[in-house]
Parts: structure tokens; C-alpha cells; sequence
């Protein structure tokens, strides 16, 4: 299996992106973080979701 460890200056979402266009996973086992193509035993995986900002609300007067 071939995994790649994660160097302390990566950012969590730099790793995850790296993980995402590989096709493979982010997993850790506490101590560790590997990008992986499996979930190896006593590893769980890290999900990351980069949710775009939200649009600013147009205000509506208030009706008073």
C-alpha cells in the first residue's frame, strides 16, 4: 500500500485537496496523517468539506 505522509507546514485543507485529487483518503490514527488510497486498520478517516461563503442577505426594510 502506498501512502504519503503529511509534512507539519501543510494546512488541513491543503492536505485534503491533495487527498481529493488523488482519489484517495485522509486518515489519521492520532499521532499520524496519511493521504492513502484505503483506510488502513486502526486509521479513521478525516473528512473536510470546503463550504463556500455565503452570500450576503439582501436587507428588507422593516414594514413599521
Amino acid at each position: 500500500m502506498i501512502t504519503t505522509h503529511i509534512p507539519d507546514d501543510m494546512t488541513l485543507v491543503a492536505a485534503a485537496a491533495r487527498a481529493a485529487s488523488s482519489g484517495f483518503f485522509l486518515v489519521t490514527d492520532g499521532r499520524r496523517t496519511l493521504i492513502s488510497p484505503v483506510v488502513p486498520p486502526g486509521f479513521h478517516r478525516i473528512v473536510v468539506r470546503n463550504r463556500p461563503a455565503e452570500l450576503p442577505q439582501e436587507i428588507t426594510p422593516c414594514a413599521a
